[in-house]
């Protein structure tokens, strides 16, 4: 009588093969293993789950590529002008204490400190006028500039997108995204309160005219909150123009 586990001959075996050839890896060493029929059926579920697994990952790994890809081709239609999540210091952004709008009234008094990390640090001293970052250094079309630069090749408004991470300790602080000519003309701005305590991503939509133009960003605190002036925090900071 033959052994019922004896090896059913050349075509058992070629089909193995090709079924292997197929699922590749842990599946075909499953129908190696249920062909031969020299492992338990526990054994077969340990490798069906490994098998599952495997799938998962790869899927997984799948998701994220796309994810990459995505994001991509999202972000190919931005030239990057500012990116402070690479590097920051002083000699592309400088502090200053500023008024408000009249000269005579007081200024914001503060300091700013570059904290490791990229992290721009504003230390208020009081509630009055607004403390300022100018921003000194751009990457416009490959060269570095000191100022983003007139384009008469831009069809219709420039738009600029402002990327970035905020938090306060302390009372809440408005920071204002103003894009102006050198010579001191706005252009456009867009102003938002920065509240938590916790890491907090803002995005600001700025549209202006071609010009020669710079990025600056305001500080103001409510001068009617009784609390100390405390301090906001800002890093990741990327500034981006459409093509």
């Amino acid at each position: 009588m033959p052994d019922p586990n004896a090896n059913s001959g050349p075509a058992t075996t070629i089909v193995t093969a090709v079924l292997a050839a197929v699922l590749g890896g842990t599946g075909g060493a499953l129908l190696t293993y249920i062909f031969g029929k020299k492992k338990t059926q526990a054994e077969i579920e340990n490798l069906r789950a490994e098998a599952q697994k495997n799938r998962a990952e790869a899927d997984k790994i799948s998701a994220e590529l796309k994810g990459v890809v995505s994001y991509s081709l999202a972000a190919s239609d931005e030239q990057i002008l500012f990116d402070g999540s690479a590097r920051i210091d002083g000699f592309d952004v400088r502090g200053n204490e500023g008024n408000f709008w009249k000269s005579t009234t007081p200024k914001g008094l503060g300091e700013l400190k570059f904290e490791e990390g990229g992290i721009l640090n504003i230390q208020r001293k009081n509630k009055d006028g607004r403390f300022e970052l100018w921003f000194q250094r751009y990457d416009y079309k490959g060269t570095e500039r000191q100022t983003i630069p007139k384009d008469d090749l831009i069809s219709g408004k420039r738009k600029l997108r402002v990327s970035c991470e905020a938090k306060v300790s302390g009372v809440e602080h408005s920071l204002r995204f103003i894009l102006r000519q050198p010579s001191g003309d706005r252009l456009a701005e867009q102003r938002f309160t920065v509240k938590s305590s916790e890491w907090t991503k803002f995005q600001v939509f700025l549209s202006a005219d071609p010009l020669d133009c710079i990025l600056r960003i305001d500080d103001e605190i409510d001068a009617r909150v009784s609390l100390p002036p405390g301090s906001v925090q800002i890093r990741n900071i990327v500034l981006a123009q459409r093509r």
